[in-house]
């Protein structure tokens, strides 16, 4: 899956925020509530995803809160998985794919899964980068992995 550092700290962060808001609690409640002295510009840091915070102190938070650590990583995971502008791309199949036409893509995929990925999960923007570097047109490559995902039985 192509997730970067920045959207995984943002959508910990408004797993975060949401968290503290179920258990009706504001900044400085929960701020008040850790064993390390943070204020509640740092949480809200961390919240709007300005700020990654460390493991450590994403459990203390948690704690704090009595909310699982496991759990909200979960939430934000699955938020991004079920992205509506994203699908997944069996990397064994595209690589495996004998069109000459897409063979920079096939070249991706084997490079990808030399990393031991064998799925990836692409948002549009990742496709249409990887459309300009094939030299082939975004919504063709976006029907030819959808295809191809469909031939796996996967999609």
């Amino acid at each position: 899956m192509d997730l970067t550092a920045a959207q995984v700290t943002s959508l910990v962060g408004e797993e975060l925020r949401a968290a503290r808001r179920r258990h009706g609690l504001s900044r400085r409640d929960l701020t008040s509530r850790l064993p390390s002295t943070i204020t509640a510009q740092t949480l809200a840091s961390y919240e709007t995803g300005a700020r990654q915070s460390t493991v450590a102190r994403l459990v203390e938070i948690c704690a704090a809160m009595g909310e699982s650590p496991a759990a909200l990583l979960g939430r934000a995971t699955d938020r991004y998985l079920n992205r509506p502008d994203a699908f997944s791309v069996d990397l064994q199949t595209v690589a495996a794919d004998p069109t000459p036409r897409y063979g920079a893509v096939a070249a991706w995929a084997q490079a990808r899964m030399a990393h031991g990925t064998d799925r990836v999960l692409l948002g549009l923007d990742a496709v249409a980068a990887l459309a300009v570097a094939a030299q082939v047109p975004h919504q063709e490559l976006v029907t030819h992995l959808t295809v191809t995902a469909s031939r796996d039985g996967r999609e």
